[in-house]
C-alpha cells in the first residue's frame, strides 16, 4: 500500500496557532483482496486511537491530533483498491 497526501493551513484565534488539514488517498494494487489496505487502514486509526499520540511536544511547537477520517471509495477497478481519509491537527507555535 502506499499513501498520497495534501494539506491545507487555517489559521486559528491568534498568530501562535494554526489548524491543519491532511487529506489523504491510501491505495493498494493487490486486486480484490484488501487484507493489506485494511490492515493499513486499522494501524492508522488505533495509533490516532491512543492518546499518547494525539499530543507531540517539539523544541517549536505542540502539535494536537484531533480528528481521523477514513471512508473506502469506489475505484470501478478489479486491482486497485483505495481509502480516502482526512486528519485534522492544530499547532501551537513556541515562543
Amino acid at each position: 500500500p502506499y499513501l498520497v497526501y495534501t494539506y491545507t493551513t487555517e489559521p486559528l484565534e491568534n498568530d501562535e496557532s494554526m489548524g491543519i488539514y491532511i487529506d489523504f488517498d491510501l491505495f493498494d494494487n493487490l486486486g480484490r483482496d484488501n487484507e493489506r489496505i485494511e490492515s493499513v487502514h486499522h494501524d492508522m486509526l488505533q495509533y490516532f486511537k491512543n492518546k499518547d499520540n494525539q499530543v507531540h511536544l517539539h523544541d517549536d511547537f505542540l502539535i494536537r491530533f484531533d480528528s481521523l477520517t477514513i471512508s473506502p471509495f469506489p475505484t470501478g477497478s478489479d486491482t486497485l483498491q483505495r481509502r480516502t481519509g482526512q486528519l485534522y491537527a492544530r499547532i501551537d507555535w513556541r515562543k
